[in-house]
């Protein structure tokens, strides 16, 4: 269900530009980004986020856009993967089946 701008409830989007440099998941005062460089990946826990905004500020590239909603599904509470790279260059969105729960990641 979609929300107003500056509701505390949301997911966030990531373009094409992001390097995964993950400056984001730094800044995430509640945990909600996940960053796996080891993997080349980037996820979120939709739950968590409070759409501060201080993703969105941190990121050079200016790829993360936030989306207020509210999303009372299962899938809220587990990470879900933004966008995750494969070869030099190559960013692709990532699949639902990459989950973590909230529970399990100590929130």
């Amino acid at each position: 269900m979609a929300l107003p701008p500056g509701a505390p409830f949301g997911t966030v989007a990531i373009d094409a530009s992001c390097t995964l440099c993950l400056a984001c998941v730094t800044e995430c005062p509640t945990g909600a980004l996940l960053g796996t460089p080891q993997r080349s990946r980037l996820a979120i826990v939709a739950e968590a986020c409070v759409q501060c905004g201080l993703c969105a500020s941190a990121c050079p590239e200016r790829a993360v856009t936030l989306l207020p909603g509210l999303d009372f599904t299962p899938d809220a509470k587990s990470a879900r993967v933004l966008i995750q790279g494969g070869g030099p260059g190559h960013r692709s969105p990532g699949a639902l089946d990459e989950r973590q729960s909230a529970p399990e990641r100590g929130l």
